[in-house]
């Protein structure tokens, strides 16, 4: 059965390159599978936070949070395994504000999350802490070779 990969571009000259996305899909074609270059959409623009009065209660609550839906969990939407496109990925920066919403979006979806980034500087443990399966840095030399082993290695 053909596994549905959504392959999702980053920012920057490596992780928004058209090319890149584009070998990335074509690698998991080529093992009979679906792959989907998803651009990465903005962040939805969330409205302030404010204490707001609950009616019959002394207490306030927060109002205003999350009430713009992410259209990235939509674009996550049917597909078996996500695979982020970024720059570099270290651990001290916490993946950034993109790992953390892609990684968000992928556990709403209930589907793992690859990274692939031309520059790695995190381990196995940390990845799990950052909720990414996976991570693999790409040379552009070998990157076909690395790519058709990922696509028979995640295959299932």
């Amino acid at each position: 059965m053909p596994v549905r990969i959504a392959v999702i571009t980053g920012s920057g000259p490596w992780a928004g390159d058209p090319a890149v996305a584009a070998a990335v899909s074509q690698a998991w074609a080529s093992q009979g599978h679906v792959a989907a270059v998803v651009a990465r959409p903005p962040a939805p623009v969330r409205p302030r936070r404010r204490l707001v009065p609950v009616p019959g209660r002394t207490a306030l609550c927060l109002a205003g949070e999350d009430l713009a839906p992410d259209p990235l969990a939509e674009r996550l939407a049917g597909a078996d395994l996500a695979v982020g496109l970024f720059e570099v990925l270290e651990f001290r920066d916490g993946g950034g504000p993109e790992l953390a919403r892609l990684s968000d979006a992928a556990a709403a979806a209930a589907i793992p999350l690859v990274v692939l980034s031309s520059r790695l500087d995190v381990s196995a443990r940390e990845l799990r802490v950052l909720g990414v399966e996976a991570a693999y840095a790409l040379d552009p030399a070998d990157s076909a070779v690395v790519l058709e082993r990922l696509a028979r290695t995640w295959s299932w």
